[in-house]
């Protein structure tokens, strides 16, 4: 078969695969006043390639709905519900103005954004089940995405350890993928091809349960050690990366992947489990000696330590923490004070003054945020699950609720009834990217609505094998 029959027949395929090869390049500095949001993500591209031909599919023939599913039912409620929060808010909105944005023009623009994960994931949640394109080969696309992120990171590595002068390399890379410190060196830790280190934890807490889980599923004992030391490596990586999201994150995933591998019956697994965790207290030994001795960024853990992580977090005296931590408070009052409804998608940034609390200002950034005249800063939540619970109310949280809540129940159920590894990558996958989901508050954060896809096709595709239901 030539090039050209190959990608007649794999089209589909290709274009998934592209989307999760180009997950990791979330900060492109092209086209941001085209596709706005959509720019920054180099999935973007891929996806709406895939969008394009899912809605051509569907103008042909209306079977491309068929595979319906409760979870993408709930996920419609929800957008629907953010339609009318906006229309019984409609009044309020009209009227929002700050930093010479109107109200309206932040609902037009931000409810779409809402609209296009939805048809996004439900697309690539249609093609996976189509096309019959497995988790395994799901899995290796994943990690061919993690092998670009790592072969680049070495440069970041020896640069940040003093090793080699990379500079000119790290420089001329960044002038064409990033948009944050563009050109620059990023001297704040480890963030490869992703915006910042906080980004590369995020795209981090995706990708890691699956190249993990080489190491169980590989039959020849050298595979089984080459990705051990790749996952020491791609670890490391996170450490490096001087995250606390990204510290949290990891040992939120690798003490439940640690659980779920020991509570079965698998001895080779557990044999296997145990010798990983020996070897990740090593490299916490090495990492903590090497590379922490200097730390002078307040926004970073001073160790890979839970007790530096959770101190770094109560720090009163940290003006990041005093920052982020506000505005998450100020959603929450909001939704408090707007509980059926919230105060419409979109609108954070108009109502957040009536809910932030004085101390706050002490933070430089609140005052940028928060000052009319300084049109260049806006404020964000930092929290996508504040968010909602600000702007959609008790009603709109809850669906959300509800929608990972029934994602995460019936990968729990089929997890323990059947013995599958990928389950339990899936699993904590959706996890990780529930916990990203507490350090952005945007909607275009493209694994997320990826694992959501995964997960269905996956528990579908086990249903059909076994004849179960795993249904609450």
């Amino acid at each position: 078969m030539n090039v050209k029959s190959f990608i007649k027949k794999n089209y589909i395929e290709i274009l998934i695969a592209l989307v999760l090869v180009l997950v990791p390049f979330d900060n492109l500095p092209y086209l941001n006043n085209v596709l706005k949001e959509l720019s920054y993500s180099g999935a973007s591209y891929a996806a709406l390639v895939l969008i394009g031909i899912f809605f051509y599919r569907l103008l042909k023939d209306r079977d491309v709905l068929r595979f319906n599913d409760r979870v993408y039912n709930i996920f419609l409620v929800f957008v629907v519900w953010a339609l009318a929060s906006g229309i019984f808010n409609f009044s309020n909105i009209m009227n929002n103005t700050f930093k010479g944005k109107s109200g309206l023009k932040r609902f037009i623009f931000q409810y779409p954004m809402l609209v296009y994960v939805f048809v996004f994931s439900y697309c690539v949640y249609y093609f996976l089940s189509k096309e019959k394109i497995s988790v395994f080969k799901i899995r290796k696309y994943i990690l061919i995405s993690t092998i670009i992120v790592a072969v680049y990171s070495v440069f970041e590595v020896l640069y940040l350890l003093n090793i080699v002068d990379t500079s000119f390399i790290l420089e001329k890379v960044s002038s064409v993928i990033q948009l944050y410190s563009r050109g620059e060196v990023y001297s704040r830790g480890v963030r490869s091809v992703t915006g910042e280190a906080s980004y590369f934890s995020m795209y981090a807490a995706f990708v890691f349960p699956w190249i993990f889980s080489y190491i169980y599923t590989e039959k020849k004992a050298k595979n089984k050690i080459l990705f051990s030391v790749y996952n020491m490596y791609f670890i490391s990586l996170i450490f490096l990366s001087r995250s606390r999201v990204g510290l949290a994150i990891f040992a939120a995933e690798f003490l439940i992947l640690l659980v779920g591998l020991l509570i079965k019956k698998n001895k080779e697994h557990r044999k296997i489990t145990v010798g990983i965790a020996i070897l990740l207290l090593v490299l916490v030994g090495v990492v903590n000696t090497v590379f922490y001795s200097n730390n002078t960024y307040q926004n970073t853990v001073s160790r890979v330590s839970i007790s530096s992580l959770i101190n770094s977090l109560k720090d009163p005296n940290n003006l990041s923490n005093v920052a982020r931590f506000s505005l998450q408070e100020g959603a929450i009052s909001m939704g408090l004070d707007n509980p059926i409804t919230g105060v419409g998608i979109g609108q954070f940034a108009f109502s957040i003054k009536e809910h932030i609390d004085k101390d706050a200002y002490r933070s430089n950034e609140i005052t940028l945020w928060l000052d009319e005249t300084q049109t260049q800063y806006w404020p964000t939540v930092f929290s996508l699950h504040a968010r909602i619970f600000g702007e959609l109310g008790f009603v709109g949280f809850a669906l959300w609720c509800i929608l990972w809540g029934k994602v995460l129940f019936r990968l729990v159920k089929m997890y323990f009834k059947k013995d599958n590894i990928y389950t339990l990558v899936i699993g904590v996958s959706v996890i990780g990217c529930l916990i990203s989901g507490m350090n952005v508050d945007t909607f275009i954060n493209y694994p997320l609505w990826i694992i959501l896809s995964v997960a269905t096709m996956h528990y579908n595709n086990i249903s059909k094998e076994y004849g179960e239901k795993y249904e609450i």
